[in-house]
């Protein structure tokens, strides 16, 4: 049985208007990778306001207690729990780093080293419309991970 690895967590905020929404959304940006390979990439994971994220957080946590997902330096033993994934994805949300409004109109947009585009049927159309699409699908399916509308690229994944 393979499982999933995490290799990195970050999280890329954006404010409320720039969505046309009540609360800024910060997006969940994980690397990983497979247990049977040393293939990586990076995922928006979920994108929503901080307080469902959290919420995102502590629901995934249970695939750490069931074996299912691991951290980079824990891969044979169960050292990393459930408690350490929610303090490392809380400690990414105070690291949020802001995406530039004006840069949410393009169709290929910079946040520090990770580049984001549009995914599957949002290639070619602008990060805000990906994302907007992301939100929707958050507030419709809670809990459901946001792969599906933003392809990330950044060091150590493959495109």
């Amino acid at each position: 049985m393979s499982i999933t690895i995490y290799h990195d967590v970050r999280v890329v905020s954006v404010a409320a208007a720039a969505l046309d929404a009540s609360d800024a959304h910060l997006g969940l940006l994980v690397l990983v990778g497979d247990s049977r390979s040393a293939a990586r990439r990076w995922v928006l994971q979920f994108f929503a306001p901080e307080q469902a994220l959290v919420a995102y957080a502590v629901a995934s946590s249970c695939y750490f207690r069931k074996g299912a997902a691991a951290w980079k330096t824990h891969r044979r033993d169960s050292a990393f729990d459930a408690a350490k994934w929610i303090t490392r994805v809380r400690k990414a949300i105070a690291g949020a780093e802001a995406i530039n409004e004006a840069l949410l109109d393009r169709t290929l947009t910079s946040c520090g080293n990770l580049l984001l585009e549009g995914r599957f049927e949002f290639e070619g159309k602008t990060i805000r419309e990906a994302l907007k699409a992301a939100r929707d699908h958050a507030c419709i399916d809670t809990g459901e991970p946001s792969h599906g509308f933003v392809r990330v690229y950044g060091p150590d994944g493959v495109k």
